[in-house]
């Protein structure tokens, strides 16, 4: 839904998305593997953390200030990208509609993302792409750099078809699953 200004504020300073961060980090503090969301005796684990990133996200839109004090926390929050826990929408919250820092994206946070758009095909990394590659309507250069120097470079046929132009015949070669 639409974001609640005063709620934002009064989330942060009393802690609380604080709280959800040490909630989502605390199957790591115990000791457990990045893989442990897989595991079925977890899924009320799984749960909680869930909707953690789900109050995360709405404390962020539009809110450079919430936005400025989880963006040291996305390191933790990318463990989880491709395990189900729906952070890739919270990080792409902090960063939309934030020039200040999507100029903070750095290139191996472009490039885990295009690994995880090859491995699971799913589309929430080509919007998180497209997010960073963006403000407001105006690019932002180093991201665009690095997303197509990425996307496009070598290996780029599991996911862009490779076309050939030759006089009025257009050929895509599609790489098989």
């Amino acid at each position: 839904g639409a974001p609640n200004r005063y709620m934002q504020k009064v989330l942060r300073e009393m802690g609380v998305l604080s709280a959800a961060v040490d909630i989502i980090g605390l199957p790591y503090k115990r000791g457990l593997s990045v893989e442990w969301s897989a595991d079925p005796r977890m899924q009320h684990v799984k749960a909680v953390i869930t909707l953690c990133y789900r109050l995360l996200k709405q404390s962020v839109k539009g809110y450079v200030r919430n936005s400025d004090l989880l963006l040291q926390h996305v390191p933790l929050f990318r463990k989880h990208l491709g395990k189900g826990l729906s952070c890739t929408a919270a990080i792409r919250e902090i960063y939309d509609g934030k020039r200040r820092l999507l100029n903070q994206v750095e290139e191996e946070q472009v490039v885990e993302y295009i690994r995880l758009l090859k491995d699971k095909k799913d589309p929430r990394f080509i919007v998180f792409l497209r997010a960073i590659s963006a403000c407001e309507g105006q690019p932002v250069p180093n991201n665009q750099s690095y997303v197509c120097k990425h996307l496009f470079g070598e290996g780029a046929e599991a996911l862009v078809p490779r076309i050939e132009v030759v006089g009025d015949h257009v050929t895509a070669f599609v790489e098989k699953p």
